[in-house]
């Protein structure tokens, strides 16, 4: 199958925008006028991936100022193209992408704050899937976005390491990006809309 990946174009925004709404739950995307803004002036970055010259797959994109740091806020498939693999293959790419990059960031609804089965399943299947394109949860990083909680899951390179012995500080490393990049997106006036707390050892 060919492959590409090509930037979302601002006349399209629009049209992009119907969808977001459509496959995030709200509160998980900013207003239309936010992203659009946020693209053109290129603090967010949209990819649309192409399979054999059709739109399949679109993602938003944030780097943090340290140019270390990648927050994928937003990836999905479009709905006739699902469970032909082609969410796996636009996470191999964005892996490349960014492959010089300490770590990309994804934020995962928590399956146990589902308020049915159905959303729980769907909610555990996400990670899942990340967890098979070799992403790590972060269970100990208190996180919500606008109210929703949330767990990170990072997918670290060889630069960053994960161990019993770094997991404190590696907690902290992300915590501190996450906050850099929502200050970007959503400015001093909203900041406190990004809740964030780190567990101690003892859980609190």
């Amino acid at each position: 199958m060919a492959y590409d990946v090509r930037p979302v174009n601002l006349h399209e925004v629009r049209d992009l925008y119907i969808n977001i709404v459509n496959d995030f739950a709200q509160g998980e995307y900013p207003p239309y006028e936010d992203l659009y803004k946020q693209l053109e002036k290129g603090i967010q970055k949209g990819f649309v991936l192409v399979n054999d010259q059709k739109d399949v797959a679109y993602s938003i994109c944030t780097v943090d100022s340290t140019d270390s740091f990648v927050l994928i806020s937003l990836l999905a498939v479009y709905t006739k193209y699902r469970g032909k693999g082609f969410g796996t293959k636009f996470i191999e790419i964005l892996k490349n992408r960014y492959c010089d990059k300490r770590s990309i960031i994804v934020e995962v609804e928590k399956p146990e704050d589902a308020l049915e089965q159905k959303e729980r399943d769907i909610r555990e299947k996400r990670i899942k899937f990340y967890e098979k394109a070799g992403f790590i949860l972060l269970p100990d990083i208190d996180y919500a976005i606008w109210d929703i909680p949330m767990y990170l899951m990072i997918l670290p390179n060889e630069t960053l390491q994960i161990d019993a012995n770094s997991i404190s500080s590696l907690n902290e490393t992300v915590g501190k990006a996450m906050g850099d990049i929502y200050l970007k997106l959503l400015g001093k006036k909203f900041f406190h809309k990004m809740e964030l707390k780190i567990k101690n050892k003892s859980g609190l």
